[in-house]
């Protein structure tokens, strides 16, 4: 019976294989090596800086320090929320959350879970929520409204 198989699946393949030659032979060949030297670079007009590769400095920041909340302040201007990382816990997923400014200063580093704009009577206030967990795994998560301009904030805590 075993050797049945092998004859059967040995025929399959030579079928398969006689069937696929037809169609390798009317391939058009590749051009040779030689052919792509004769072809030339334009190279740009101006000459190749002498610096190496210089990596992407980190945007300026209005603190020094760790930011883990937003510190109000007077002078930022309209702020804006940016994505600065990605977190993967067993009690949540999804995006961190930061502040900056118009000019991309960093106010606050990613540590926001969601930030969305809640509007009421023409005013508009940004909700930033902190999504985390205590030591002993219970539930530390705050909520903080500011002003679009960050010149006011107020966090809440114990939000569920």
């Amino acid at each position: 019976m075993k050797t049945l198989r092998k004859k059967a699946g040995l025929i399959a393949f030579m079928l398969l294989f006689l069937a696929l030659l037809p169609a390798c032979a009317n391939r058009q060949a590749q051009p040779s090596l030689s052919s792509y030297a004769q072809n030339t670079v334009v190279l740009p007009g101006s000459l190749f800086p002498d610096t190496g590769y210089m990596p992407p400095s980190f945007p300026p920041r209005y603190f020094a320090e760790t930011t883990l909340a937003l510190k109000p302040g007077p002078d930022y201007g309209r702020i804006w929320p940016y994505i600065g990382g990605y977190a993967e816990l067993y009690w949540m997923q999804g995006e961190l959350i930061g502040l900056c400014d118009d000019a991309g200063k960093i106010i606050c580093d990613p540590v926001y879970s969601t930030c969305s704009i809640i509007e009421q009577n023409g005013k508009r206030l940004y909700v930033l929520q902190k999504n985390r967990r205590g030591e002993n795994g219970e539930n530390v998560s705050s909520i903080t409204l500011a002003g679009l301009d960050g010149s006011w904030a107020s966090e809440f805590d114990g939000i569920r």
